[in-house]
C-alpha cells in the first residue's frame, strides 16, 4: 500500500505518514516479540533469558507510540520543527530492535554450543567422574 493508494481511497496525505508510520513500526514490534518468544520456547521456557529482550520489546513500544503521537501532532499543527520528536523515537526505536536482532540469534549459537558441549560430556566421560558430578549439581 503506497501513500498514493491511501489518498486515493480518501485518505489525506498528511494522515497518511503517521499511519504508515505506525503499521511499519508495530509489524517490526510484533516480529521481534516473536523471535523473543521463540528464544523463549528454546531455552526451555526460562524467564531470566527474556528479562532484557523484554525490556528493549517494551522500550521498542513505547518508542511506536511516542513516534505516533508526534507524526500525528506534527500533522496537525503544520509544524515541521515537531517532527525531531519523531526522529528521536526513531533512533530509539531502531537502537532498540537492532540491539534485540543481534542479542537474540547470538544467544541461540551459545545455547546450542553449551548444548552440545553438555552432550559431549555426559556421553563421553564415565559416570562417576568428577566431571559428571560437577555437571549434575
Amino acid at each position: 500500500m503506497s501513500t498514493f493508494d491511501l489518498w486515493l481511497r480518501g485518505i489525506d496525505h498528511n494522515f497518511a505518514f503517521p499511519l504508515l508510520l505506525t503499521i511499519e513500526r508495530t509489524t517490526l514490534a510484533i516480529t521481534d516479540f516473536v523471535l523473543m518468544y521463540h528464544c523463549w520456547v528454546i531455552y526451555g521456557r526460562t524467564w531470566p533469558i527474556i528479562i532484557v529482550p523484554g525490556f528493549l520489546c517494551l522500550a521498542t513500544v513505547a518508542c511506536l507510540i511516542t513516534g505516533s503521537y508526534w507524526a500525528i501532532m506534527a500533522d496537525i499543527k503544520n509544524n515541521v520543527s515537531l517532527t525531531i520528536g519523531i526522529t528521536n523515537s526513531t533512533l530509539a526505536f531502531l537502537s532498540c530492535t537492532i540491539v534485540m536482532n543481534v542479542n537474540l540469534p547470538s544467544s541461540y549459537y551459545e545455547y546450542g554450543e553449551l548444548r552440545d558441549t553438555q552432550h559431549w560430556i555426559e556421553t563421553s566421560t564415565p559416570a562417576g567422574s568428577q566431571l559428571q558430578q560437577l555437571i549434575s549439581h
